[in-house]
C-alpha cells in the first residue's frame, strides 16, 4: 500500500505544465506514492487517458460539470489507497524530495493531524532557482495564537499547501462543497482548520505554484465576487454547527476572509456585505486583531477602499490651489 496519495483534478490542462508536473513526480527521491487524476470531462484534443496510464498512474474521469474541483478532490480521497492525502493542481510542480520529506514528517511526530510548508510562486522560468534556507519545523496544537498569523493569514491559503492524514479527513467527515467553482479551498479550509488537534509547520517549500498559466483560476481576476465569498465562508459555519463540531477557533480562521471581502472595491459592494463581514468577523474576544483591527494592511485596505472619496477631495483642494495660482 503507498503512503501517500496524490490527488490531481484537472480539465484541459495544457501539456506544457502537465508534462513539467509529471517530470517533478518522476524524479522523488522515494517512491511510496500514488498518484491519483480525476478528469473534470476535458474536452480538448488531448488524450489524457492514455497519457496518464502510460506514467503508471490511476485516472478516472467524471462526467458532472457542476460537482466543482472540490468535489473532484473527494472523490481521490474516496478511491485512495495511501495513509496520507496530497492535493495538488495539474498545472503545478513539486520539489524532487517532497514526497520524501512529508513522509518523513509523519512518521517522527505521529499524533499530528496534516503537515503545513511553505511554496514558492513562479512568475517565470528563472523564478524557480531558488536558495533553501535553513529548515525550520515546528508541532503546535490548534490554540490560535500570534505565531500562527503568517501562517494562515499573511500568506495565501488553498487545499495544496498541506498533506492530510487520509483518517482525519474521513473520521470527521471533511469534505468539499457541491457546485463551488471558486473559494472551494475557502470552505474547505475553515472546517479543518476549526476542528484539527495538531499540525507540523515547515518552512521548507515543497511546492511551485504556477502563475505563467493564463488560464489559472488566480490569474481570471473578474471573478472576485466578495459577497459569494462571505455566503461561502459563513456555509463553512453553518456545516460545522449541523455536525456539532463548531467551535470560536473558526472566528479566528475566518477573520482573514473577512479582511478580504472588505478590501473590495468599490465601497458600495463593502456596505453591502457590512452585516456579513460583522457575522464572520465574531465577537470581540474571538477577534484576530492582528489581521482585522490595527496592523498596515487593515490600514492600507480602507485607504484603498476610500481612496475615490479621498481622490475626490484632494481634486477640489488641488483645483482651488490651481485657480489661485491661476489668479495671481
Amino acid at each position: 500500500m503507498p503512503k501517500i496519495s496524490i490527488i490531481i483534478p484537472f480539465k484541459n490542462t495544457e501539456l506544457i505544465w502537465m508534462n513539467k508536473l509529471f517530470d517533478s513526480l518522476e524524479k522523488q527521491t522515494c517512491k511510496d506514492f500514488e498518484v491519483i487524476f480525476i478528469d473534470d470531462f476535458s474536452d480538448n484534443e488531448i488524450n489524457y487517458k492514455e497519457l496518464i496510464i502510460q506514467k503508471g498512474y490511476r485516472y478516472y474521469c467524471i462526467n458532472d460539470s457542476f460537482l466543482g474541483v472540490g468535489k473532484l478532490r473527494d472523490y481521490g480521497v474516496s478511491v485512495s489507497k495511501g495513509e496520507l492525502i496530497w492535493f495538488i493542481d495539474s498545472d503545478d510542480w513539486i520539489t524532487h524530495d517532497a514526497v520524501e520529506y512529508l513522509i518523513s514528517c509523519f512518521e517522527k511526530y505521529q499524533d499530528i493531524d496534516l503537515v503545513v510548508f511553505k511554496y514558492q510562486w513562479v512568475f517565470k522560468q528563472n523564478d524557480i532557482n531558488f536558495h533553501e534556507k535553513k529548515i525550520v519545523s515546528f508541532v503546535l496544537e490548534n490554540v490560535p495564537n500570534k505565531k500562527m498569523n503568517k501562517w494562515f493569514h499573511t500568506d495565501f491559503q488553498t487545499d495544496w499547501r498541506q498533506c492530510f492524514k487520509k483518517e482525519f479527513l474521513v473520521n470527521n467527515q471533511i469534505y468539499h462543497k457541491e457546485n463551488l467553482m471558486i473559494y472551494e479551498d475557502v470552505y474547505f479550509g475553515l472546517i479543518w482548520k476549526t476542528i484539527y488537534k495538531k499540525a507540523l509547520f515547515s518552512n521548507k517549500i515543497l511546492y511551485f505554484y504556477n502563475r505563467m498559466n493564463k488560464f489559472s483560476t488566480l490569474n481570471q481576476t473578474k471573478i472576485f465576487d466578495p459577497n459569494k465569498l462571505l455566503l461561502n465562508i459563513l456555509s463553512s459555519k453553518n456545516t460545522l454547527l449541523n455536525s456539532n463540531q463548531f467551535n470560536e477557533k473558526w472566528f479566528f480562521y475566518a477573520n482573514n476572509w473577512a479582511f478580504v471581502a472588505a478590501s473590495c472595491r468599490p465601497y458600495k459592494a463593502r456596505k453591502e456585505n457590512k452585516i456579513l463581514i460583522r457575522d464572520v468577523i465574531g465577537p470581540k474576544h474571538c477577534r484576530n486583531h492582528k489581521v482585522l483591527g490595527f496592523g498596515i494592511r487593515w490600514f492600507v485596505s480602507n485607504f484603498l477602499v476610500w481612496r475615490p472619496l479621498l481622490m475626490a477631495i484632494l481634486k477640489k483642494i488641488l483645483g482651488f490651489k490651481v485657480m489661485e495660482d491661476n489668479e495671481t
